[in-house]
C-alpha cells in the first residue's frame, strides 16, 4: 500500500526529505505575497499528487512577527 507523505505545515527541507524517504519525487511551487520581498522560513501548505510517487508541493515564506493576541 501507497503512502502518500502528509508533510503540509512542515519546513521545506524537512517535506523535501521526507518526500525522498518515502519515494516520491516532487516539484516545488512557491506562492508570493504582496510584498515585494517576503521574509522568512519556507512552509508546506500543500501536497498534491500527480502520478504514481511524484508530486507537487507549494510553499510559502511564513511571516514572522504575526499571530495571536
Amino acid at each position: 500500500m501507497e503512502i502518500i507523505p502528509d508533510i503540509t505545515g512542515f519546513y521545506l527541507d524537512e517535506a523535501l526529505q521526507i518526500c525522498k524517504d518515502s519515494g516520491y519525487q516532487v516539484s516545488i511551487v512557491f506562492t508570493r505575497p504582496d510584498k515585494p520581498s517576503p521574509e522568512g522560513k519556507p512552509r508546506v501548505v500543500r501536497f498534491h499528487k500527480v502520478s504514481l510517487y511524484r508530486g507537487v508541493i507549494t510553499v510559502v515564506l511564513e511571516e514572522g512577527m504575526k499571530g495571536g493576541g
